[in-house]
């Protein structure tokens, strides 16, 4: 069952990341503002959950380390976005398989089996190769190296923030889950909430909305991300093996891309269709590494 929890969150978490390009690059909304508004709205979220759960105690340490990592992960996405392609950044966003293996050890003081290690070696190689492809800069790509690098950094802080989230739902047991998550959604809110007081520049109503949306968005991302940790038989191994699953969401970020590119004109990425098959096909390596994983 995680799996087929795995599966929706990857392409919840394709949508977003697409998404928010789409609002940076085609609507014009500054990254900072974007941040805020969205990841306000899941905090918002999850303390209407939480309090409709009748406000119980939960392992609120993990969720507020849960929280402070995703949404710095965040600040350093949002900015990569802004500089980058997103069928270049979005199959980086998915290293976190390599990360994962001295991080659940850490963590969770167990060590990865033999065929997940090499099924995350293979899942970042992937997404290297990806990587490897020409760099073009255009309008909506003006520091492509630097936003690799950022996503790198988004990589760590994600996965750190996936390893809390899964600490803190094992921690507070079946019968607390759910207000886990919503704690977990409270915990990404904070620091942009707290960040509204350094806000300059007013962003249009209807970019606010779309910020909104992304925001609800990735709630159901969170919620999802959360089933597929606790319906795994060990916490620990079930982070490791979940997002080895999205790491496959670069297949899906580019054919995106490239949709919308085709049907709406959005212009995100005006490359030749050739750059997009070399990173498709690290995309694909990506998903060869969940059958290493699962066969």
């Amino acid at each position: 069952m995680h799996i087929a929890f795995a599966i929706a969150a990857t392409v919840l978490s394709a949508a977003f990341f697409v998404g928010g390009k789409v609002v940076i690059a085609h609507h014009g909304m500054a990254w900072p503002a974007l941040w805020r508004w969205t990841l306000v709205t899941t905090g918002v979220c999850g303390l209407i959950g939480w309090l409709a759960l009748g406000a119980p105690m939960i392992p609120w340490h993990w969720c507020l380390l849960a929280g402070a990592a995703g949404s710095l992960a965040h600040v350093c996405a949002n900015q990569a976005l802004a500089w980058g392609d997103a069928s270049v950044l979005v199959p980086v966003s998915g290293a976190k398989p390599l990360v994962m293996i001295p991080l659940v050890w850490l963590v969770f003081g167990t060590a990865l089996p033999p065929g997940v290690m090499w099924a995350c070696g293979l899942a970042t190689l992937g997404i290297a190769l990806g990587g490897l492809g020409p760099v073009r800069r255009h309008l909506h790509a003006p520091h492509p190296r630097f936003a690799f690098v950022l996503m790198l950094a988004s990589v760590v802080l994600m996965t750190l923030s996936d390893l809390f989230g899964a600490k803190a739902l094992s921690e507070a047991g079946p019968d607390l889950r759910w207000a886990t998550i919503a704690g977990w959604c409270v915990g990404l809110g904070t620091l942009p909430a707290l960040a509204f007081c350094t806000t300059r520049r007013a962003e249009p109503r209807a970019n606010i909305i779309r910020a909104v949306q992304q925001g609800l968005l990735f709630t159901a991302f969170i919620v999802v991300l959360s089933l597929a940790f606790i319906t795994g038989s060990d916490p620990g191994l079930a982070v490791a093996e979940v997002n080895i699953v999205i790491a496959f969401r670069g297949v899906v970020a580019i054919l995106m891309v490239l949709a919308l590119d085709r049907w709406l004109a959005t212009k995100l990425e005006p490359l030749p269709w050739w750059i997009h098959a070399i990173r498709m096909v690290g995309a694909l390596v990506v998903g060869l590494a969940v059958l290493v994983a699962f066969v």
